[in-house]
């Protein structure tokens, strides 16, 4: 049998599970499904609940921050799924929507996150 831990580690109130650690606000991180169109589905990165269509990321560069799948299109690429996004780079066209996907998404959710003026700035 396992022994119990002698530590007091727990995840009952699940506060650093999908959350920013960059300020107080604590703001919880996710994804979201929309479908544009019959044909068209995107999954956004979101910071609060609010979906993030692009950003720019620390360079000054604007980024997109969804993937988008396009029904019948046998011409999309892996690149232009994910539009590129560092996050994704490890996942096949097959992945899109899947667990694996949706766990991409929370990192590039906390990556983005980071771009935050408040990142590391509010008192935490």
């Amino acid at each position: 049998m396992f022994e119990q831990a002698k530590r007091s580690f727990t995840q009952d109130k699940e506060l650093n599970i999908a959350k920013c650690d960059g300020c107080s606000e604590r703001c919880k991180l996710g994804y979201r499904k929309v479908a544009i169109s019959n044909s068209v589905t995107r999954i956004y990165a979101t910071i609060e609940g609010a979906a993030i269509v692009n950003y720019i990321d620390e360079n000054g560069d604007r980024r997109l921050g969804f993937a988008q799948y396009i029904a019948n299109s046998y011409k999309m690429s892996k690149e232009d799924v994910y539009n590129g996004i560092a996050e994704f780079s490890k996942l096949d066209l097959a992945d899109f929507g899947k667990q694996k996907h949706l766990s991409a998404t929370i990192r590039l959710a906390r990556h983005i996150a980071k771009c935050c003026d408040n990142y590391k700035t509010k008192e935490r």
